[in-house]
C-alpha cells in the first residue's frame, strides 16, 4: 500500500536497520563458522586418534605371518609412524589456533581386531581388506579437512 508522506520511515532509517541487522547476522555466521572450525579440527585429532590401535594390531600381525608381503608390512609401518608425527601435528596446531580447547572426546573404536588373528585365513584376509578400505576413506577425509583448516587459517 501506498502510505501518505508523513507516515514513511526516512530512507536512512531503513539504511540503518538494515546494515544493523546485516552486521548482527555477520556476526553470527562469523561465530557459527568459527565453532565448525573447532568442530573440524577435534574430528581430525578423533579420527587419527582411532587409528592408533589398529595400524599398531596390524603391523604386529603382518610382521607375525609367514608370507606376509614385506612391501604393505613396509607400507603399514610407515603410516602408523607418520599418523603419530600428523596426530602430534595437529594438535600441536588445535593448541595454538584455539588454546583454550579441552581435550578431545573420545574416538572410535575398530570392532574387528580379533578378526586379524583369527584361525581362518579368509576371515583375517577380509579384516585387511576392510581396514585398508577404511584407512583409505578415513586418510582422504583428514587430508580433505586438514586443507580446509589450511585455507580457513592461513593464506591459500
Amino acid at each position: 500500500k501506498n502510505q501518505p508522506d508523513n507516515c514513511r520511515i526516512p530512507l536512512q532509517s531503513l539504511f540503518e536497520r538494515a546494515t544493523l541487522v546485516a552486521s548482527n547476522n555477520y556476526r553470527l555466521a562469523r561465530e557459527m563458522f568459527n565453532e565448525f572450525d573447532e568442530a573440524l579440527l577435534r574430528l581430525v585429532i578423533s579420527l587419527l586418534h582411532s587409528w592408533d590401535e589398529p595400524l599398531h594390531q596390524a603391523v604386529t600381525e603382518l610382521l607375525h605371518r609367514n608370507g606376509a608381503s614385506p612391501d604393505i608390512l613396509a607400507r603399514a609401518k610407515e603410516i602408523e609412524d607418520k599418523t603419530k608425527v600428523l596426530l602430534e601435528g595437529m594438535e600441536m596446531i588445535q593448541k595454538r589456533v584455539h588454546p583454550g580447547e579441552k581435550k578431545n572426546e573420545p574416538y572410535p573404536v575398530w570392532s574387528e581386531k580379533s578378526s586379524l588373528t583369527a584361525d581362518d585365513e579368509d576371515v583375517r584376509q577380509t579384516a585387511f581388506y576392510r581396514m585398508f578400505h577404511c584407512l583409505h576413506r578415513d586418510s582422504s577425509k583428514i587430508s580433505t579437512y586438514i586443507n580446509l583448516l589450511k585455507c580457513r587459517f592461513t593464506p591459500c
